[in-house]
């Protein structure tokens, strides 16, 4: 009522209650609106903590996925290196076998002609090793691995080429001799 009077003194009774009742409409107004905001949270909160649960089971989603993408491209990569290993020992195999095969034929036959596979064969087995020696430069025991496969590798083509050696030089009984010592 005070303030009422304090905006315009000079009103009559019944301005003063009509601005008094506009103002209380106001007041109850203004109460019914901020209870209608206090309610409608108190409504939708079941929406909110919803939509959170929501969010927060698809964030999880997306991290699970994310890091199942990472652990099973790691897997594949270590896969890959693998068969890239193996591949690289069947090579070398596959190397050593034609370089025997090769000599086994010139031995049997004193043909060039089977010098060809020995002579690709014991070209290429050298940086094949080499090869498989930077695939697995990040493992200390397969180094030595392959390190004694080189010793291996060098010391049967050592012994091709001195059957070889021998049957050039007419040797054939000494280089026949070899192979069957070195194969029983």
């Amino acid at each position: 009522m005070s303030g009422i009077g304090l905006i315009k003194p000079a009103l009559g009774s019944s301005e003063r209650c009509r601005i008094k009742d506009t103002a209380v409409t106001a007041l109850t107004s203004i109460a019914l609106l901020m209870a209608l905001i206090d309610e409608t949270p108190k409504a939708i909160r079941p929406l909110y903590w919803s939509l959170g649960a929501t969010s927060a089971i698809a964030a999880l989603v997306v991290g699970a996925t994310i890091w199942l993408s990472v652990a099973t491209q790691s897997q594949n990569d270590w896969v890959r290196h693998t068969l890239a290993v193996r591949n690289q020992i069947a090579q070398i195999l596959s190397l050593v076998q034609s370089a025997e095969t090769g000599q086994r034929g010139y031995l049997l036959t004193n043909s060039q002609a089977y010098l060809i596979p020995y002579d690709r064969g014991t070209a290429a087995v050298g940086p094949a090793i080499d090869e498989l020696g930077g695939l697995v430069i990040d493992n200390p025991q397969q180094e030595q691995s392959v390190g004694r496969l080189r010793e291996l590798v060098k010391a049967k083509l050592d012994e091709l080429g001195t059957t070889i050696e021998d049957q050039k030089s007419g040797r054939i009984d000494q280089a026949m001799a070899t192979v069957k010592r070195t194969t029983a």
